[in-house]
């Protein structure tokens, strides 16, 4: 099933080749104050120094600050600096989520998915990923496509589906072209036309 293999293949570098789409952050200061600290942790982190951004990130992600917090979850999730630790990531990327940190919610949304760290939940994945598909992110575009095609968290809905996977195959993401090539050959003229009518019209949302 694509459904199955699309998850497969949802590995942990894909989450990690979206961290580093995050500008970087060019810090050169040898002491740094507290706000300061935070950025330089947050420049160690992008420029793939752990060791150096786990002491300067941890504090302000325990005191609440959902950019750490995020880092710190992807960190862990990727074992990045730290043991690999699925169930310590999804506590950090919860906190972040919860401050609606985008990439916080998509990864999160990818834990659920894959059942690591945390219960296997699609309904929960579902809503975190409509977050952030609705702001553009063409990786959660196109997992909710997939959840609409399978009818996993959410109701099987072709049109649906076809909506989130085209705008994440006109993002240049291939393995949603693919599975838009698929489904329109399962699906009616009019289904398909409504499906593109919304794709014209869509505009995304700004992050709240």
């Amino acid at each position: 099933m694509e459904w199955n293999v699309a998850v497969s293949r949802s590995p942990r570098l894909v989450l990690f080749i979206l961290i580093l789409m995050v500008p970087a952050c060019q810090t050169a200061k040898l002491h740094y104050s507290a706000g300061d600290r935070l950025w330089a942790g947050v420049d160690a982190y992008e420029r793939g120094d752990y060791d150096r951004a786990l002491p300067l990130l941890q504090p302000f992600a325990e005191s609440g600050n959902a950019v750490a917090q995020e880092k710190l979850g992807q960190m862990y999730w990727l074992g990045l600096g730290v043991p690999q630790d699925s169930v310590e990531a999804a506590k950090w990327l919860r906190k972040a989520s919860d401050q609606d940190v985008a990439d916080a919610q998509t990864t999160l949304a990818t834990l659920y998915l894959l059942g690591d760290g945390v219960n296997r939940n699609h309904v929960e994945a579902a809503r975190l990923l409509r977050i952030t598909a609705e702001q553009g992110i063409p990786e959660a575009q196109f997992f909710l496509g997939l959840l609409y095609r399978y009818g996993e968290g959410v109701p099987r809905n072709n049109v649906q589906a076809l909506k989130w996977l085209e705008l994440a195959a006109a993002q240049g993401k291939d393995s949603a072209l693919k599975a838009c090539e698929a489904l329109m050959r399962e699906m009616k003229p009019q289904e398909i036309s409504e499906a593109e009518e919304f794709v014209r019209e869509w505009k995304p949302k700004p992050a709240r």
